[in-house]
């Protein structure tokens, strides 16, 4: 499930849809098992941060788990501050139509949070492999 949810991140960026990428790494999943990160969302009370995993882990999977944890920070950071406001549906639909028109969210360039969405995807498998031959 970690992987899967990780291989939807590309699609979410390349619609530039950063509150579903926000959505995905701060879900359950994400939290308990690979990165258990205080997203820029939750940040209004402490700082931005990965806490170790209440579980113990194996030592062979934590550079890849550190790794993983690091580029979720990344693209945290990149998705919120790069998230376009709306503030109801209405508000949602006026936007929509004027980027359309004006064509303002074309070219945007998406090399950066793409390439940090592959390592999560790289670093996803790697933590799950590792894990999987621990309990082998």
């Amino acid at each position: 499930m970690l992987v899967k949810q990780a291989q939807v991140l590309p699609t979410k960026i390349q619609a530039q849809d950063f509150e579903g990428v926000l959505d995905i790494l701060s879900s359950p999943l994400y939290k308990g098992l690979s990165a258990a990160c205080r997203s820029n969302r939750e940040a209004t009370t402490a700082p931005r941060s990965c806490r170790e995993s209440p579980i113990p882990l194996p030592e062979i999977v934590m550079p890849s788990l550190q790794l993983l944890r690091a580029r979720i920070l990344d693209l945290d950071s990149y998705a919120y501050f790069n998230r376009v406001y709306f503030f109801n549906s209405t508000d949602k639909k006026q936007l929509a139509q004027l980027t359309k028109e004006t064509g303002a969210l074309e070219n945007v360039d998406l090399s950066e949070p793409l390439d940090i969405a592959e390592d999560i995807i790289k670093y996803s498998k790697e933590v799950l492999i590792k894990l999987e031959s621990t309990l082998s």
